[in-house]
């Protein structure tokens, strides 16, 4: 198989989705990050439209072989060495900020950053446990809710960037996840891929002509947005704030802000108590102050009522 010699840079996501979501920017070539594995999906899609070529992401079994330098491994401990300063950028060389791809020694194969940077997403589902038996380029599970992540990042000490670690995301993106891509060789696996995405296609038109209908038999209008009146002590929103469809997610906002951000951690929110460690390192243990706001609805501190006034409210 073909794997990417580097990840996914902040330039060429750009290119190809026309926008950039990282956290960390003002490189291109800067691995992007802050993706979720459905927007991964989306960037092969998108991808393939403009090339014709089929991308993925690696297999968890793809991901490593190629880690460990295929039939050239030398048996490192990480990507390409035993020195990790070598071949990763992680919490003790780099100040918690990404790096530029090719910044550090590629492994057997010739990859950058297999160790290290940013976290990777693989496009298997994560299974507790691995095989028993040995098996030829296995797949994950066909069912669950977890997709699997490897590599370490620039947030991990080097106990995250060994080979043999393995962790998971539920599929939200994270500030410390991006994604190298397989190139698809195989002729079926390249008519099941479009065929697949032609009917996700098929089913997105026939879900936006749904909306469409939805959004034709509104009641009234808001303050310039529309409603349906169910015949209940309220009137309700044809979509969420920031979204243009009925199934649109619309925006994100965390407890009793009004702005979305481009990054959500306990170090950014407003109404947090951050708890630190006797090192003063974040504990993944913390908490909401919601005394002054156990209820922000109809207030200033509501993003319906501040975006779209009158008396719309969450």
């Amino acid at each position: 198989f073909c794997i990417g010699e580097t990840e996914v840079t902040q330039a060429l996501w750009q290119a190809v989705m026309g926008n950039n979501p990282s956290g960390h920017t003002g490189n291109g070539q800067y691995p992007v990050e802050d993706v979720s594995w459905a927007d991964c999906q989306n960037f092969a899609r998108k991808l393939y439209n403009l090339t014709g070529v089929v991308f993925r992401l690696p297999t968890e079994a793809e991901w490593e072989y190629a880690a460990r330098g295929g039939n050239k491994s030398r048996g490192y401990k990480y990507s390409g060495s035993d020195n990790a300063d070598e071949v990763a950028w992680y919490r003790s060389n780099s100040p918690e900020k990404t790096q530029p791809v090719k910044g550090k020694q590629p492994n057997e194969l010739g990859l950058y950053d297999m160790s290290g940077n940013v976290d990777e997403w693989c496009n298997d589902i994560y299974a507790a446990s691995l095989p028993t038996t040995p098996q030829v380029n296995p797949r994950g599970p066909s069912k669950g809710a977890n997709h699997v992540i490897r590599g370490g990042s620039v947030w991990n000490t080097t106990e995250f960037l060994g080979l043999d670690y393995r962790n998971f995301i539920f599929g939200s993106a994270s500030t410390d996840t991006g994604l190298r891509l397989v190139a698809v060789l195989d002729s079926a696996e390249i008519a099941e891929t479009t065929a697949r995405w032609e009917n996700e296609k098929n089913q997105a038109l026939a879900e936006q002509r749904k909306n469409e209908q939805l959004l034709s038999s509104y009641t009234g209008v808001v303050n310039g947005h529309k409603y349906v009146d169910l015949g209940l002590s309220v009137k309700w929103a044809t979509c969420n704030v920031g979204a243009s469809s009925p199934s649109g997610c619309g925006n994100y906002y965390a407890w009793a802000e009004t702005e979305p951000k481009t990054c959500y951690d306990a170090k950014n929110y407003k109404f947090c108590d951050v708890r630190v460690d006797d090192n003063g390192d974040e504990m993944n243990a913390f908490r909401y102050v919601p005394t002054e706001h156990a209820d922000i609805s109809g207030t200033e501190y509501d993003a319906a009522h501040v975006k779209w006034g009158a008396t719309w409210r969450m």
